[in-house]
């Protein structure tokens, strides 16, 4: 019953550092390094982030859930499903993706790196616990 605890509470963890740190390195970074975005003034992107609490963007639920299915996926070792959110992300997003390639697909790669780099510091904390 504890390993089943213990195990949770990394994956948990570790799912909720993945959001915060991809949801940071898209609001702030994104902005800074995309080509689109770089005509507006400096700081402009940061009065707009201030502006709204990201839990009441739809971005922010699009790469939450982004996040989780890649966690799930990954976690069962279903590497295959991955495709999907690309699929779905092309199909949801197709509008803007056409106005602003860079700027939208570069937030999913971003988002896919952070978290496949957190999951794998859980798959390592998993079997440095034999969990």
């Amino acid at each position: 019953m504890c390993n089943y605890l213990m195990r949770a509470i990394i994956i948990s963890g570790t799912f909720i550092l993945s959001i915060f740190i991809s949801s940071l390195a898209i609001r702030y970074g994104l902005p800074l390094i995309s080509d689109s975005h770089r005509e507006q003034k400096p700081d402009a992107h940061l009065k707009k982030a201030n502006k709204q609490l990201w839990i009441s963007e739809t971005g922010f639920w699009i790469g939450f859930f982004e996040t989780l299915i890649i966690f799930v996926f990954v976690i069962n070792k279903e590497f295959a499903g991955l495709a999907l959110i690309f699929g779905a992300k092309e199909f949801v997003r197709r509008d803007k993706i056409i106005t602003d390639p860079t700027y939208y697909l570069l937030g999913t790669v971003m988002n896919f790196g952070i978290s496949l780099l957190i999951i794998q510091i859980t798959l390592d904390l998993l079997s440095i616990y034999n969990l």
